[in-house]
């Protein structure tokens, strides 16, 4: 390849870290994330996983779950802002 020659994945990568694009992929991200980093058991019982502007959004009907992500909601901010490298959710509310 020539000096002027970028890869895709380069080029992909400057494309999705412009500002307008960073933050709704961002976000999209971070609810396919739901998933695989709470598993399948928690997965199954939440309704509606959502993020706007660094806050997650969980829909649970369980009242039970409700109280367990509200006692673990610093890790599981922790755990999501670890996989995505970043500051990404600073606040986690429960519907």
């Amino acid at each position: 390849m020539s000096e002027n020659a970028k890869s895709l994945s380069d080029l992909l990568g400057q494309f999705s870290q412009q500002k307008k694009l960073k933050k709704p992929l961002l976000e999209a991200r971070i609810v396919a994330l739901w998933k695989p980093l709470m598993g399948d058991v928690i997965n199954k019982y939440t309704e509606k996983v959502s993020v706007k502007d660094k806050v997650l959004f969980i829909k649970v009907q369980q009242s039970a779950l409700k109280n367990e992500l509200l006692y673990l909601q610093d890790e599981i901010i922790e755990k999501i802002n670890k996989e995505v490298g970043e500051n990404a959710i600073v606040k986690m509310v429960l519907l």
